[in-house]
């Protein structure tokens, strides 16, 4: 998750900057990492800025808890359908959306908004056009299906 702290430029803004450092007199490299202004976002490597990208995901981010079948690890894959989905026993997977939502009904339905699987939503949740739920027992919650691209294409409803 994005941490903020006080850093320092070895040039007026970051889309200029060469390095950040992380003291005042330029002389401590800061630790390689993602670093953004909240307009764009730069990856320091082996102390020098790479070339800047837009930042979509400077925006707020809020996350979700969904299951997922246990019997596709590796893969975080759902189930083939919205009955086993409903039947199922899910283990957990926390998802991502940029923006913000009253639930996650709300944010892939209501908003269609793209699930990503890490805090700075850049890996789209590969569903394999497979169900997840919304609550880990069997007979509750609500499935859903995803496609490979982190988009919701159906909402089973209660299971």
């Amino acid at each position: 998750m994005a941490t903020s702290g006080t850093f320092y430029l070895d040039a007026p803004s970051l889309s200029s900057a060469s390095v950040v450092y992380s003291n005042a007199a330029l002389t401590t490299v800061a630790a390689d990492g993602y670093y953004s202004d909240g307009s764009i976002v730069r990856q320091q490597s082996s102390g020098l800025l790479l070339p800047q990208t837009t930042c979509p995901s400077c925006s707020p981010t809020q996350s979700f808890t969904v299951y997922f079948d246990v019997s596709t690890n590796p893969n975080t894959y759902g189930w083939g359908s919205s009955s086993a989905a409903c039947a199922g026993t899910g283990t957990p997977l926390t998802v991502y959306i940029i923006g913000s939502a009253s639930s996650l009904y709300d944010a892939v339905v209501t908003q269609g908004k793209v699930l990503y699987t890490n805090s700075i939503t850049t890996i789209p949740l590969n569903g394999n056009n497979t169900w997840y739920k919304t609550v880990s027992a069997p007979a509750s919650g609500q499935s859903f299906l995803v496609d490979g691209v982190g988009v919701t294409s159906s909402w089973g409803g209660p299971c």
